[in-house]
This record gives C-alpha cells, sequence and structure tokens, in this order.
C-alpha cells in the first residue's frame, strides 16, 4: 500500500528511543522525526485494517480536505506506522480552553468542516458504513441474538450513501496549526450517509466521557450546519 516515491526512510533504520515523543493517545504513540514529519506508531494489536483504511482516506483526500499529508505506511520495531507531515497546533479542545469567549465561532468553523468531509467521495476500498454497523452489531457480546435481529432490520431500512464519514469527528481530532484547522484521525472512516456520521458525533459531544462541550457550543454547531446536531 505504499509507493516507492512515497517512502520516507527505510524501517529498519528507525530508533524510536531517539525519537522525541510528541503525544500518546489511546491507539498510538506520535514522535517527530527529521523536525518535519510524524511518526504514528500504532499500539501492538491495533487492527491492521484500520491502520490501512487511515492512510488509504489521507492518500485520497489531502486535496479536498485539510489533513496532515500522509507519505508512508511502515513497521517500525514490530508496530505498524504511518508517515505524516509534522503540523505544529493545538486540539480543538485546547484551543477553546484557551479562548472561551470564541466557542461560537469555533463551533460554526466544526461543524462547516464537518460539511466539507460530507461532500468528497472516496474510492471503494474505504469500508461501507453499514456493513461496519452490522459487523459491530454482530460482535457485541451484551445484545441477545433477537435484539441484534432487530437492530440490523432497522438499520436496513435506513438511507445508505457513498459520501465520506470521518467516524469519529470532535473536537479532539482537529488540530488548529499553520492558521487553519487540520483533521485527525482517520481509522474508522467509511462511505456512507453524512446523517449516520452526523448522528455519531452529536452522541460523542452529549455523552463520551471527556468530549463534553457546552450547549452553547452545540447549538452553535446546528446553525453552522445543514443538520440539527443538538
Amino acid at each position: 500500500m505504499q509507493t516507492a516515491d512515497s517512502n520516507i526512510v527505510a524501517p529498519e533504520s528507525l530508533d524510536l528511543k531517539q525519537l522525541a515523543l510528541l503525544g500518546q493517545g489511546r491507539t498510538a504513540d506520535v514522535f517527530l522525526f527529521r523536525d518535519r514529519f510524524v511518526i504514528k506508531v500504532f499500539r501492538p494489536n491495533f487492527p491492521k485494517q484500520a491502520i490501512d483504511n487511515e492512510y488509504l482516506v489521507c492518500r485520497s483526500i489531502g486535496s479536498v480536505v485539510d489533513i496532515p499529508k500522509a507519505y508512508q505506511r511502515l513497521v517500525v520495531a514490530g508496530r505498524d506506522a504511518i508517515i505524516f507531515d509534522f503540523t505544529k497546533g493545538e486540539s480543538g479542545f485546547r484551543h477553546l480552553f484557551r479562548n472561551p469567549w470564541n466557542i461560537t465561532g469555533f463551533a460554526r468553523e466544526f461543524a462547516a468542516i464537518h460539511a466539507r468531509i460530507h461532500l468528497t467521495s472516496v474510492p471503494d476500498e474505504v469500508p461501507e458504513l453499514k456493513s461496519i454497523l452490522v459487523r459491530n452489531i454482530n460482535l457485541h457480546d451484551h445484545l441477545t441474538t433477537e435484539t441484534k435481529t432487530k437492530i440490523i432490520k432497522y438499520l436496513d431500512r435506513l438511507p445508505g450513501g457513498n459520501k465520506l464519514c470521518h467516524g469519529d469527528f470532535h473536537p479532539e481530532n482537529i488540530l488548529m496549526g499553520g492558521g487553519k484547522p487540520f483533521v485527525l484521525d482517520w481509522m474508522t472512516a467509511t462511505r456512507g450517509n453524512p446523517l449516520a456520521d452526523v448522528a455519531r458525533t452529536s452522541i460523542l459531544l452529549k455523552w463520551a466521557p471527556g468530549l463534553l462541550p457546552s450547549s452553547r457550543f452545540c447549538s452553535a454547531a446546528s446553525e453552522g450546519s445543514s443538520t440539527d446536531i443538538t
């Protein structure tokens, strides 16, 4: 999944212990490399399909959505990794904490970015959203077979689509840097109906631990979107 002209470095030459650790998340560690790249090194046993999906999406949509450019998919010290452009900045949440008076403006920009994502077409290789949801429902241990069947039947009746859906869109996945916002973390990107992606973001903003902006943020985001997310 990489081409010769995209290769930045031979994986065997990398020593993560010699690189500056920029950040750690639930899914990966991020290291600075040559002062202009970052290496996103995923946790051991993190699904390869999700990593490949992030690389594919970032290589496909960079001309449409502002994202750090993806250069190389590689394995470092036995861990899957992707090399991206280094963009210095801060997360959307940190930006809000430093500039609370700008919550309305940021929320509207947040919604506008989401809307631009949903105008984007993606390669057929990107997973189809409904198929992913059916798989996840069937893998859920706390649902009875009868409940799973009811949910999947209801899902079948909902409209499909072929537009880009981020799948994890919230302010912590917005990087404010270089005078504009960049969208990060595309592992869960799919092809589907944008309304499903908006619904996912609405749930994250309201219920996910640590991702609870004020009602003012949600209201302003709805004003900047063609869809009500409150």
